[in-house]
């Protein structure tokens, strides 16, 4: 069960996160539940349930990006969370810009740990 009253988007997006919530696991820091949903072309945005208490958490917002990027990245047993926005560069090679966050659990809060851009696909 999830307390919407705990975040702003819990009580804008009730329905959604309640629905993905009842049918995933445990994916991230050992006690949370990620939720994520589009927001636009190639973006996605979300939030995370502690299912010990029900109680949502905000997702790292990236100000360059506006959401979280096109997809994230989670493990049940880590505090790492990353963040990825695919693109393709003026070259024409597709690039992932990725960064990492860290869950304080003491804190209830991420903090931006680092950013790297890879290529993931070069121009033929």
């Amino acid at each position: 069960m999830i307390i919407p009253k705990s975040n702003p988007k819990a009580e804008l997006y009730r329905t959604l996160i309640t629905e993905k919530y009842n049918k995933l696991d445990v994916n991230f820091a050992s006690y949370y539940v990620i939720t994520t949903w589009g927001c636009g072309s190639g973006c996605v945005t979300g939030v995370m349930v502690d299912a010990r208490d029900g109680v949502v958490y905000s997702m790292p917002e990236d100000k360059d990006w506006g959401g979280n990027g096109t997809y994230i990245e989670s493990k049940q047993e880590s505090k790492i969370l990353k963040t990825i926005a695919v693109a393709r560069s003026s070259s024409g090679e597709i690039e992932e810009n990725r960064k990492y966050w860290e869950w304080n659990e003491n804190i209830k809060k991420f903090t931006f740990v680092k950013e790297e851009s890879v290529v993931v696909k070069k121009q033929e």
